[in-house]
């Protein structure tokens, strides 16, 4: 028996396969990064197993070629060791890639609004959708935006007004006591015939518990100089201290008319 990086490969007059190319990304800003292999070649079946942070726990055998964490890693390095076998059953040494993770894990939901219907370039949301996976929707509603604006992070983004100011709010769990950083991308509607107040852009972040504000702050964004492919997105941060186990964040338009603020890549975290 040859001992391989842990790993017993034994040669019964056939070698066992190739070490699998594993590949991801080396950093991460989400919790949940992705990480997809491919045949080392030698003579595998496609039959894989994998294993995450180590080698002598349990390995999860699989005939397919990627692996998302079920729940959000923390902070720092992660590795992924991937095995295949051959038709003889020997497995091969681990093939691995390791990915940094650089942000704590979102308490929020669908953040960067990613996963929902397709909007399109563009797709109107009344007060009630459903089509916006982890929040609702009130107000006069919003526009959730597709390849129509240029978008914060991801593909998609949400203008936070119809004819009339709009919001948008999700329920998270926090621990009484307890601060959280909320930071989120602004821009705005960079429709270019409107005076220079009209320019300005308004939204407020609130958060409650058992329909009681535990603080809100309204922050501008000015959409002088932007376009619908350079919104100048600009990150912004608030804090608030939890008074539940459960707090509603909210994100609504302050600006009047339908050219209001836009919103994207919304995280919270716990302040250490």
């Amino acid at each position: 028996a040859l001992q391989a990086r842990g790993v017993n490969v034994v040669f019964t007059g056939k070698f066992a396969p190739n070490a699998p190319v594993v590949s991801g990304p080396a950093t991460s800003n989400v919790g949940k990064p992705v990480w997809t292999w491919e045949s080392g070649g030698g003579g595998g079946t496609g039959t894989y197993r994998y294993q995450l942070d180590g080698e002598a726990g349990v390995w999860m055998t699989t005939a397919g070629t990627s692996f998302t964490p079920s729940a959000a890693l923390p902070v720092g390095m992660h590795t992924l060791y991937v095995q295949e076998r051959n038709a003889a059953g020997l497995w091969s040494a681990p093939g691995s890639k390791a990915v940094e993770v650089l942000t704590a894990p979102s308490l929020v939901t669908n953040g960067s609004f990613e996963s929902g219907v397709d909007p399109g370039a563009y797709l109107k949301l009344n007060a009630g959708s459903t089509a916006l996976d982890g929040w609702t929707v009130g107000g006069a509603g919003v526009y959730y935006v597709g390849s129509y604006y240029q978008a914060g992070q991801g593909a998609r983004c949400i203008k936070l007004t119809q004819q009339k100011p709009g919001w948008i709010a999700q329920a998270i769990p926090t621990t009484p006591g307890q601060t959280y950083r909320v930071t989120f991308l602004m821009a705005g509607d960079p429709f270019p015939y409107l005076t220079p107040e009209q320019k300005i852009k308004t939204l407020e972040l609130s958060a409650s518990a058992g329909g009681a504000l535990v603080g809100s702050q309204q922050f501008t964004f000015d959409t002088t100089g932007k376009s619908v492919r350079n919104m100048g997105w600009d990150a912004r941060s608030w804090e608030f201290t939890a008074t539940s186990t459960e707090t509603v964040l909210r994100i609504g338009s302050v600006s009047p008319g339908p050219y209001g603020p836009c919103v994207d890549n919304v995280v919270v975290t716990v302040v250490e």
